[in-house]
Order: structure tokens, then C-alpha cells, then sequence
């Protein structure tokens, strides 16, 4: 029958982890035989090094560091009896090859609960190390390439801006002229949206306050009002989004502030727009309101731009509405 004194030595001699007591000046005074194994030297050896030896000088420096801050909780009183911290640290095996070690650290105490020494679990992490590094170069290779597909679209969709803007001064054709103008517009806000990207260490998420801001200021810019004074008064949260998500709100609010721009305002001098987008309970609302003439019932349902609205917000699974409200006001909800 197999004593507990025997269980507690088989699990030491067989566990693929190295164990290791220390004195409180970092002396060893036990290592398990799987030392050998892990970093080449027999217990015996191991035993007998320097402990600054064992670590390249970087890791050597983020023990001593951490050893600090845990003899300060000690003597202080500050620290859980049971804490445990966890480092990773490059140590030289025999052979003088630097081997990933994980060390899991603890004290060991007396019947007072004084510190008398320290208990280091140790495991070579070596291989997993090298897949992390092999996925991190395999991340930062795609994202290199992101970033020049990203580069190549935002110079295309430039391109042809310029030239639709090339095409909308060469004609003479008011109604040609407009319909150029719109669809430089919609470009630009996937434009805008693509200069973000880049601009961004994130490819996937953008802040919708800074995007959209843009976008309006962008169509602010552009559209020729004439005499007219038109203020616009912007409330934004700043929240993440996703950027497919982006583009389908940047593409919103061109087409709602474009029909505002156009048709809003017609025999005034000045006007007002109020541009709302807030978050609450993962449910994003955009609201575009305007103090002008209002929409009658037959275009609250007809016309290319509210067929691309009403597109939208179904990619969106959101939901669309315009009233008159001193003015026409539209609301879009839409899931985060």
C-alpha cells in the first residue's frame, strides 16, 4: 500500500513542472529532478548555481523588481498571506540556449505566518512562446496588407471623385450637374471612412463621433448655399462602431442632410439643422432635424434617396421615420 509520503514524492519526480524552494535571499535550497529536464543541470548543479545567473539581464531585472514590491507587502503587512504571482522570464539552459520559463511563486511560512522561504513552481514555456510569435507575425503581415488594401481603395475612390468632379464642370446640364454632385458625395463619405481606417491602428471598429463629423462637415463644405445662412448644431456621443456599420450610418446621413440642403430651405435666408447621434442600451438613434418648409406625405415615400434610406436601415435591421415638427424631422434607430 503506497504511504502518503510516497504519493507526495511520486507527484514531485513525475510532474512534467519543476519545483523549487528558496530562502528569502534567493538561495536554493530544493529543486525536483525535473530540472534535468527543463534546463539540463541535475539537482545537484542547480543547487550550487548564482541565481543571477540563471536569467538574461531583462529578466533578471523584472524578478529583483517584483522581489521588491513582495519583501515591501511583507514587512509592511499589506499583501495576502496566500498571494501568488505569476512571471515569465528567460533563463539559460546548460547547453547555453535561453529557455521561456513561466514561475509561479509563493511564500512558504511558519506556524506564525512569517515568511521563511519561497516556493517556485516553474514551467518551460518555450513552444508556446514560439506559436505566439509565429501568430503575432502572421497578424502584423495581415495587417500590413490591410492597411495597403485600405491605402489602394481610399486612392480609387479618390480618383474617381476627381473625376466625377472633372465630368460635373464640364457640363452644362443642370440636372446632369446635380445627379453628379450626389454621387461625389456618396463617395466621399466611404472616402472619409477609409482615411480613418488608416489613420487607425484598428481596421475593424471607428469612432462614429469623429466620422460622422466629418462627413457632415465634408457635406457642409461642399454644397453651395448661396445667400443662404445655415447653421448646424451637432450632437454627437462618441461611441465604437464597427466600420461596416460606419459606412451605412455615413451613407444616412449624406442622404437625409443632402435632401435637407436641397429642399428644406427653399424661398429662406436662413435655417437651422440639428444633427443628433446617441447610444443607449446597444441601440444607436441618429436623428437629423431641421426648422424648414417640412416634407409632404407624397415624398416621405418616394424618391432615389429615400429608396437608398429605406435600404440601409434594413441592412441595419433598424427602423426609419420622418414627421413634420416645425420642420421635417427624421429618426433612425439602428442595433450597435
Amino acid at each position: 500500500m503506497i504511504n502518503e509520503e510516497n504519493i507526495y514524492r511520486l507527484i514531485i519526480e513525475k510532474s512534467g513542472d519543476n519545483i523549487t524552494i528558496y530562502d528569502l535571499n534567493l538561495k536554493c535550497t530544493y529543486t525536483s529532478p525535473s530540472i534535468e529536464r527543463i534546463l539540463g543541470y541535475t539537482q545537484q548543479e542547480f543547487m550550487e548555481l548564482n541565481f543571477e545567473d540563471l536569467f538574461t539581464p531583462d529578466s533578471l531585472i523584472q524578478i529583483k523588481l517584483i522581489m521588491e514590491e513582495e519583501m515591501l507587502l511583507e514587512h509592511t503587512g499589506s499583501g495576502d498571506p496566500l498571494r501568488i504571482r505569476t512571471i515569465q522570464s528567460k533563463e539559460y539552459h546548460k547547453n547555453g540556449s535561453l529557455i521561456w520559463i513561466e514561475d509561479t511563486l509563493s511564500f512558504l511560512r511558519n506556524d506564525d505566518g512569517i515568511a521563511t522561504g519561497i516556493l517556485c513552481l516553474s514551467r518551460d514555456i518555450s513552444e508556446r512562446k514560439r506559436m505566439e510569435d509565429i501568430i503575432q507575425k502572421q497578424i502584423t503581415e495581415k495587417e500590413i496588407l490591410l492597411r495597403e488594401i485600405h491605402h489602394r481603395v481610399k486612392n480609387n475612390i479618390g480618383n474617381i471623385i476627381g473625376m466625377l468632379n472633372l465630368k460635373t464642370d464640364s457640363t452644362n446640364n443642370p440636372e446632369a450637374k446635380t445627379v453628379l454632385q450626389e454621387a461625389v458625395s456618396r463617395m466621399r463619405t466611404m472616402h472619409i471612412l477609409y482615411e480613418k481606417l488608416l489613420l487607425s491602428d484598428n481596421y475593424e471598429n471607428i469612432s462614429i463621433k469623429s466620422y460622422s463629423e466629418n462627413i457632415i462637415d465634408s457635406l457642409v463644405t461642399a454644397y453651395y448655399f448661396g445667400e443662404k445662412t445655415i447653421t448646424i448644431n451637432k450632437q454627437i456621443d462618441d461611441f465604437i462602431i464597427t466600420a461596416k456599420k460606419a459606412v451605412s450610418i455615413g451613407i444616412l446621413i449624406n442622404e437625409i442632410l443632402t435632401n435637407v440642403f436641397k429642399y428644406a430651405f427653399k424661398d429662406r435666408v436662413r435655417g437651422e439643422v440639428y444633427i443628433c447621434i446617441r447610444t443607449s442600451d446597444n441601440i444607436g438613434t441618429l436623428i437629423i432635424k431641421d426648422n424648414g418648409v417640412g416634407i409632404d406625405d407624397k415624398n416621405k415615400t418616394t424618391g432615389f434617396g429615400l429608396t437608398i434610406i429605406s435600404m440601409i436601415v434594413d441592412q441595419l435591421n433598424g427602423t426609419y421615420s420622418i414627421v413634420n415638427e416645425n420642420g421635417a424631422k427624421s429618426t433612425i434607430k439602428f442595433e450597435i
